[in-house]
């Protein structure tokens, strides 16, 4: 689970690499700080319930997600993110929680043959192009 700007930075990696590092990383902090503040007691409250309920998704690499999923999903691995969770409804119902507390949009969810549960797959292309679009 992503607690802190840093590692959430290091998610952002690929945008981080091909941008002007300073301006960049000072957009990403301020997208972040926007998004832990906005509505941030709805999302912790809905955050909790959701770890009694079915503990944390576990993150995997989008390398890993990518060998499951069918080539029909649209995975763009520089722009996506993956977790592993006991059930669909568990994928479900965290996937939501992103999509409307950071608008990461669900890529989709395939069960997971080798380590059981399901596999999410969320973009946050979305999320980079309004960071993009505000360096102009």
């Amino acid at each position: 689970m992503i607690r802190t700007f840093d590692e959430w930075l290091d998610t952002q990696i690929p945008l981080a690499a091909n941008a002007d590092s300073s301006e960049a990383i000072e957009q990403m902090r301020n997208a972040w700080n926007a998004a832990i503040t906005s509505g941030a007691d709805e999302f912790a409250e809905r955050k909790e319930e959701l770890l009694l309920k079915y503990d944390a998704p576990i993150r995997i690499s989008i390398g890993e997600a990518a060998k499951l999923v069918p080539p029909t999903m649209a995975l763009n691995l520089n722009e996506s993110f993956a977790a592993r969770y006991p059930s669909r409804e568990a994928a479900e119902e965290w996937q939501q929680l992103n999509l409307d507390h950071y608008g990461h949009e669900a890529v989709g969810i395939v069960e997971d043959p080798v380590h059981g549960g399901f596999v999410g797959v969320m973009s946050y292309r979305k999320m980079l192009a309004r960071l993009r679009s505000q360096r102009t």
